[in-house]
């Protein structure tokens, strides 16, 4: 379930219409195709992140929501 600041936290960065494969916000997005699907993976699992902006296919932004 998403709450409401979850969801805030994304228009503020503007990134509310962002997709895959410039802005996943799950591990569940990933796909075998998505490039460096591995490290991305990884990085929610590890890192428990709430998001990852792509820009040319590569990680750039790391989100963690901390409350």
């Amino acid at each position: 379930m998403v709450t409401a600041t979850q969801e805030d936290w994304r228009a503020d960065f503007g990134l509310e219409t962002r997709q895959p494969p410039g802005f996943f916000t799950s591990k569940e997005e990933l796909n075998p195709a998505t490039p460096h699907a591995h490290l991305l993976r990884r990085a929610f699992e590890v890192l428990e992140l709430d998001g990852v902006l792509c820009a040319d296919h590569s990680p750039l932004i790391y989100f963690k929501l901390i409350c």
